[in-house]
């Protein structure tokens, strides 16, 4: 059973753009396989509401010191006033399934620690 399913699996092709979403450690995680080159894997994670200043304005002060940092993984916020992280990784190599679920992990790996410096900022805030 395990081999027919590998074999089915390789031989899936995805048809371009892809898109898909997926929950990962408590955020919803949009994500999209475009055809430009050079080809990668863009996911936004929303990773919640942020607090106006007269709810929380210690907390809001440092969710908005966090969306001014632009090193490594990109955050923005909405109209909505929803915190979202922006992630792209280059994918390298053939598009098949497996290719594209590896840059996805390995996306995911590297914004860990950027998703898990905001989540006591919208922590118990939808």
């Amino acid at each position: 059973v395990g081999s027919e399913a590998q074999a089915r699996l390789d031989a899936l092709t995805p048809k371009l753009p892809a898109s898909f979403r997926f929950d990962w450690r408590g955020v919803l995680f949009e994500g999209r396989r475009g055809t430009e080159a050079p080809a990668t894997v863009q996911l936004t994670g929303d990773l919640g509401g942020l607090r106006y200043s007269a709810e929380d304005a210690a907390r809001r002060h440092a969710a908005l010191e966090l969306l001014q940092r632009r090193h490594g993984p990109r955050f923005s916020r909405t109209v909505g006033n929803r915190l979202l992280l922006d992630v792209a990784e280059p994918l390298d190599g053939p598009t098949d399934i497996k290719r594209i679920v590896t840059t996805i992990t390995l996306a995911l790996l590297k914004a860990r620690d950027a998703i898990d410096d905001a989540r006591p900022l919208v922590a118990g805030f939808g």
